[in-house]
C-alpha cells in the first residue's frame, strides 16, 4: 500500500485528485484521514483512486527508443 500512498500523494499535489484542488499533503496526514474512515467509504475511495492513476498510466506515451524495452517488461 506504500507504493499507492506514494502515487496518491504525487498526483495530488500535481493536479489534485477526485474533489480536491491540487496540494501538499504529508502522508501521514492522508493516513491519518484515510484511517478514520469506515471501511466501506475507504475501499470505494481507494478503488476510484487506483482506477484512476492506472488510466493515467496507461495512457502514457513513451518516447519510441523505449517501447521495444517496454515491451520486454509487460
Amino acid at each position: 500500500m506504500l507504493l499507492y500512498l506514494t502515487d496518491v500523494l504525487r498526483s495530488l499535489e500535481i493536479e489534485g485528485l477526485m474533489w480536491v484542488k491540487a496540494t501538499k499533503v504529508s502522508k501521514q496526514a492522508l493516513s491519518q484521514r484515510l484511517n478514520s474512515l469506515p471501511a466501506h467509504l475507504f475501499a470505494k475511495l481507494f478503488e476510484q483512486v487506483i482506477e484512476r492513476l492506472a488510466v493515467k498510466r496507461s495512457a502514457r506515451e513513451l518516447a519510441p527508443a523505449w517501447s521495444s524495452v517496454a515491451h520486454e517488461l509487460v
